[in-house]
């Protein structure tokens, strides 16, 4: 049963991260930022935010990405 709920939380977690990208995402389109300026707007790795822009954002830990998302508006 606990094998389960691991399954069950692993998936939310994707959810909130792909949720999480997308709102990063689309922030910084609507603001014409690039991987620099958001590096540098919301404190994110340089890489992190390479990784959120060009389509592996997944790989960004969840930490960073809610850091980020709380920084960037809507």
């Amino acid at each position: 049963m606990t094998h389960h709920v691991r399954k069950r939380s692993s998936a939310m977690d994707r959810t909130e991260k792909r949720d999480a990208i997308t709102r990063i995402r689309h922030a910084a389109e609507q603001q014409g930022l690039d991987a620099g300026d958001l590096a540098r707007m919301t404190g994110l790795a340089p890489g992190h935010a390479r990784a959120i822009l060009s389509g592996f954002g997944s790989t960004v830990p969840r930490d960073a990405l809610d850091r980020t998302v709380t920084v960037l508006p809507e």
